[in-house]
């Protein structure tokens, strides 16, 4: 309930969507982004309902959270924590250990697909230019 998780429930989804929605903007495809969207939704919306199950069955204060921490809409003010303190506690150190283990590695495919997307287009506007 702290850093980004004050504002919102889901800060790498929700980076990961406006990163891809600036690369839509960037190719100007209206196909890519229709693509990109049915992307996000058959991926992200079953990834979020299953790790929010999991998390409910873990923490009895997970259902208070999501009660005032929007899914991926962030608040504009950090949420307070139970206890009473804001959720601007001190962020955990990268742990590459974690970072392994919760697979966020597919963050990263995820943005070097984007980026060879967005090169291909590039070379094919600079091919076929209009």
């Amino acid at each position: 309930m702290t850093g980004p998780y004050a504002h919102v429930r889901n800060p790498l989804y929700l980076g990961s969507i406006l990163i891809a929605a600036g690369f839509a903007v960037a190719l100007m495809s209206l196909p890519f982004a229709i693509a990109l969207g049915v992307f996000f939704l058959l991926i992200y919306v079953p990834v979020i309902a299953s790790e929010e199950a999991f998390l409910r069955d873990e923490f009895l204060e997970f259902e208070w959270y999501c009660a005032r921490v929007p899914r991926l809409i962030p608040r504009i003010t950090p949420v307070r924590s139970p206890d009473g303190s804001f959720g601007r506690g001190d962020a955990s150190k990268f742990s590459f250990a974690l970072y392994r283990k919760h697979r966020e590695y597919n963050s990263a495919i995820g943005a070097a697909l984007l980026y060879l997307s967005l090169l291909l287009g590039m070379l094919w506007h600079t091919v076929h230019p209009h």
